[in-house]
Formats: structure tokens, C-alpha cells, sequence
């Protein structure tokens, strides 16, 4: 993101790490709509504290957000190409 890398640029690695954010944070709220929606509102209300533990940025969200929505590419095994494929939403796993 700091280096001005665009979200859905496919050759970039950034989409797998978008990717595991998502797993991530999937794992932390079990898939509860209500959890996470706590999660955010806690985020965005104490902003500032949560940057200053190590907690991730406004931008910084938005930018996997954007990376997310755009869909990403990766390889899969045993295909010899890349397929490109659309994310779909975690509340619609």
C-alpha cells in the first residue's frame, strides 16, 4: 500500500495477502455478522488506540477492502495457468 501498489493489480502478491486477512479475521468472528460488526464498530470508534497497539489503519482497510472486491488471481495446482475468479462476500460462505 505505502509503495502506491494498485489493489487489483494480479501480478502482485498483495491479493494472497488480502486474501489471509480475510481467512483471518474470518477465523476470529466464526463468520457472526454481529461480532464482527462489533469488531468494526469498536475499530472505528477508538481509531487512534487501536493504530498506536498495532492495530491496522483506516486506509490500510480500505485498501483490502478495494483488493478484495477487485478479485484476485492465483495459481491453482496442476492447472500449468493462472485463472482469475471473484471473491465471494464471508457472509455468503
Amino acid at each position: 500500500m505505502d509503495a502506491g501498489t494498485d489493489p487489483v493489480e494480479p501480478r502482485v502478491r498483495v491479493q494472497a495477502l488480502a486474501q489471509r486477512w480475510m481467512e483471518l479475521l474470518e477465523a476470529f468472528d466464526g463468520g457472526d455478522s454481529g461480532l464482527r460488526e462489533a469488531n468494526t464498530r469498536m475499530r472505528l470508534e477508538n481509531a487512534d488506540e487501536v493504530e498506536q497497539v498495532g492495530g491496522p489503519s483506516e486506509a490500510l482497510i480500505q485498501y483490502v477492502t478495494r483488493v478484495n472486491a477487485g478479485g484476485f488471481t492465483t495459481p491453482r495446482p496442476g492447472a500449468g495457468r493462472t485463472q482469475r475468479h471473484r471473491r465471494r462476500p464471508v457472509s455468503a460462505r
